[in-house]
């Protein structure tokens, strides 16, 4: 709603713009999530990739709220790492607030998803014991406000039936039994592909070369955490719709930029071994 009161910008015409601006950003988080994680050649091909995935450019204008989340969820994670690296009280700050936002935009999928992934990291790393780490409660505290600057005034204006179908009907029941876009388990495995054009064909060797190098790479346990966690997580809900799966396609993206930066490199020393002259 705010999206269509952007002074100057048509009503119809605002959600396309958050979507689009929301595009561009998550672009650039992914380049820096690769450039840091692994090397500036692969965030640049990262970006490329997702710049030119399917689904992605389906709904870089379309105005739907899958975007945003993206974007949200995306610079969650980022946050996330970056505070479990530096150990700074203020980039936890900034992951709580950037996870309080994405509950807003789709409900509790925006903290589960950053959660859930920077969990699967921390075992990767700090093992079992210390990957339960206890956050501190000011961060639930900061999620709470925000979440409660939105709801708070939603519920006052549109009374108990409208909280029951947001907290209960939209959240709980769209997860367990729902009662609208209800899919089989194995519905993204069908989805996923045809969302991921053209570069499907290099996923597969991305997750295979990026599975080899997870001892030694943060990158790839980056990539391989955010991008099986969301696809079971998604696939678990009963609701599925195949834009469900956005969240997930700046670790896919990074995942197939691994192949392709290997094709490149393939490529480039066949070049060079048949014209030894060049440098």
């Amino acid at each position: 709603i705010a999206a269509g009161m952007i002074p100057g910008v048509p009503f119809e015409s605002g959600p396309r713009l958050v979507s689009v601006l929301a595009a561009l950003l998550t672009l650039v988080l992914t380049f820096r999530l690769g450039r840091r994680f692994i090397d500036a050649q692969t965030g640049w091909l990262a970006a490329l990739v997702l710049l030119t995935s399917s689904m992605f450019v389906m709904h870089a204008t379309s105005g739907v709220i899958d975007g945003t989340l993206t974007l949200l969820v995306t610079a969650a994670i980022a946050s996330g790492l970056a505070a479990r690296k530096a150990r700074s009280p203020v980039l936890w700050a900034l992951f709580y607030v950037l996870a309080g936002f994405a509950i807003i935009t789709k409900g509790p999928v925006g903290l589960a998803i950053p959660a859930g992934v920077l969990f699967l990291v921390a075992l990767q790393e700090d093992g079992p014991r210390r990957s339960w780490a206890v956050h501190p409660l000011w961060g639930l505290a900061v999620m709470g406000l925000i979440g409660a600057l939105w709801l708070v005034p939603a519920i006052a204006r549109g009374g108990r039936e409208y909280a029951e179908i947001i907290l209960f009907k939209q959240n709980v029941g769209r997860a367990y039994q729902s009662w609208h876009h209800k899919e089989p388990l194995w519905y993204f495995l069908m989805g996923f592909p045809v969302a991921f054009v053209p570069w499907i064909l290099l996923f597969p060797g991305g997750l295979f070369e990026a599975w080899k190098r997870r001892a030694k790479a943060p990158g790839a346990r980056v990539a391989i955490s955010w991008f099986l966690f969301t696809f079971v997580f998604f696939s678990v809900i009963s609701g599925k719709k195949t834009r469900y799966l956005m969240p997930l396609l700046p670790a896919a993206s990074l995942l197939a930029a691994l192949e392709l930066r290997a094709l490149l490199s393939k490529g480039t020393g066949r070049v060079r071994a048949m014209m030894p002259g060049v440098a």
